[in-house]
């Protein structure tokens, strides 16, 4: 019978936002795969900095075009 063990944590780094952590991931290993989903039967791959400028665009695209004071949901 296997016993409980106690295992060192990890440390991890703090963030304020999830913007703030793919700007950082993005600047660290800009080419490495933030995450994968399927569409059909084929997996797509995004890396940080792909994933960082579909951030940036998509708030700019909001900044211009809703006006202040709105509530916007992303799904």
């Amino acid at each position: 019978m296997v016993k409980n063990r106690d295992y060192p944590l990890y440390t991890l780094e703090e963030y304020e936002s999830l913007s703030q952590m793919v700007c950082r991931k993005a600047e660290e290993c800009e080419t490495k795969v933030a995450f994968q989903y399927m569409r059909g039967k084929t997996i797509h791959s995004v890396t940080y900095r792909q994933y960082l400028d579909a951030i940036l665009t998509t708030g700019k695209y909001l900044s211009e075009h809703c006006s202040e004071g709105r509530h916007i949901a992303i799904l």
